[in-house]
């Protein structure tokens, strides 16, 4: 069984355990590097980390044709590191897989991954 391990994790939008806007009215990006626990070669893996508020708040100022659905979104009611840590463990716990292959498909169900449509380039 294919235990996937955190190697890295980080936001492009705040610095570890920074200080926050308003934690409860927020949406920040985060990527994520998931590998075979003891194997190099991680694959990165990105969400946004989004709050109700926010959510409503956007969605009371924004037009309808601007409205969409999306996967990536870990939705907390209050944003925290450890929370976020906490829910990316869990996430973990669920995706134990036989094969790489299979850990990583499980992943991309609830974020974007990095080869979520690679296909090799054959010469022809």
């Amino acid at each position: 069984m294919i235990k996937p391990e955190i190697e890295s994790f980080l936001s492009v939008d705040l610095e570890l355990n920074g200080p926050l806007p308003d934690p409860e009215d927020c949406a920040f990006a985060f990527e994520v590097a998931i590998g075979p626990k003891s194997e190099e070669g991680p694959e990165f893996f990105q969400f946004t980390v989004i709050t109700p508020k926010f959510l409503i708040r956007e969605s009371s100022t924004s037009q309808v044709e601007n409205a969409r659905w999306d996967r990536g979104c870990l939705i907390l009611d209050r944003f925290s590191w450890h929370e976020v840590e906490r829910s990316l463990e869990k996430l973990l716990l669920h995706c134990r897989k036989k094969t790489w292959s299979e850990v990583a498909y499980e992943l991309n169900k609830e974020m974007r991954w990095e080869f979520e449509n690679y296909q090799e380039h054959s010469p022809g």
